[in-house]
């Protein structure tokens, strides 16, 4: 799993994009934590990995529609790494 999210590091670092502004960024920090208290509510819980991937949108500034577009790929390979991981044990 943390190959994953080093691919998605480096994707990210290799990215043009304009940065979110120090207030779009506090914003976003917000939003995030409004979401991760949601999911609680829910009775779930953000793996490590999740919450490293969303540490990283957050440093890196990336901007709602890219970190979106990302979240969705990030998730859909998390998944599928964890159905492999299945079959394979």
């Amino acid at each position: 799993m943390e190959e994953i999210l080093k691919h998605y590091r480096d994707r990210i670092e290799a990215m043009d994009f304009e940065p979110l502004s120090d207030d779009e960024a506090a914003a976003r920090r917000a939003a995030d934590a409004e979401g991760v208290a949601s999911v609680r509510l829910e009775g779930l819980e953000l793996t490590a990995i999740d919450a490293a991937f969303l540490d990283m949108l957050a440093e890196f500034r990336v901007p709602q529609e890219l970190s979106s577009a990302l979240t969705i790929e990030f998730t859909r390979d998390m998944l599928a790494a964890n159905t492999h991981a299945r079959h394979d044990a």
